[in-house]
């Protein structure tokens, strides 16, 4: 409640919040009201015109990049997860995204599924999945791959199964349509 309170009054001033910034004051609320918790975190802002997406991570999942072009890799700078320490700098990361690009945001609810993905099988087997269907098609859309990974890693049941996960899931496909014209 005491960070909500602190970014609705930053906002309220017109001032600009980094995802950095979000990130250490998130940080110093749990550290300093939740000791011995700890969290991992992702937070990003696109600009919609621009296609800039500006980004921090605090120990979360790499989100996967997939490029138009067909070069599949991670959104890298991970940090310390939330409450792990006091006074952490998280690192604030920048990309510009292109037309055909998508991202995929996952929480490892997602890769630990099964007991097998829980020995880290699960990550490579999603960055395997994804590198077939961007072959498979050139015009491969989240929605279509959203679509693969529920397959792949719930099967048709998902709903069915929900009350007997283990832990979190949560899948965003994110893809560039159009680029605003400059």
């Amino acid at each position: 409640y005491g960070c909500c309170q602190m970014f609705l009054s930053q906002l309220n001033e017109n001032k600009m919040i980094t995802p950095a910034q979000i990130l250490e004051v998130l940080n110093t609320f749990i550290f300093t009201n939740h000791k011995n918790h700890a969290m991992t975190f992702f937070v990003a802002c696109l600009d919609l015109f621009s296609c800039e997406l500006t980004y921090s991570n605090a120990g979360h999942n790499f989100p996967i990049y997939i490029q138009a072009n067909g070069k599949i890799g991670h959104l890298l700078g991970s940090n310390y997860s939330l409450g792990y320490c006091g006074n952490p700098q998280y690192s604030l990361k920048t990309t510009i995204l292109e037309k055909g690009d998508i991202l995929v945001f996952f929480t490892d609810g997602l890769i630990e599924i099964s007991p097998l993905d829980r020995k880290g099988v699960g990550e490579r087997r999603l960055i395997r999945m994804i590198c077939q269907s961007a072959k498979r098609s050139q015009a491969l859309s989240a929605k279509s791959l959203l679509n693969q990974i529920l397959e792949e890693f719930c099967g048709k049941s998902l709903l069915d199964q929900a009350s007997q996960l283990e832990d979190d899931l949560a899948i965003i496909c994110l893809s560039v349509k159009e680029k605003a014209v400059t």
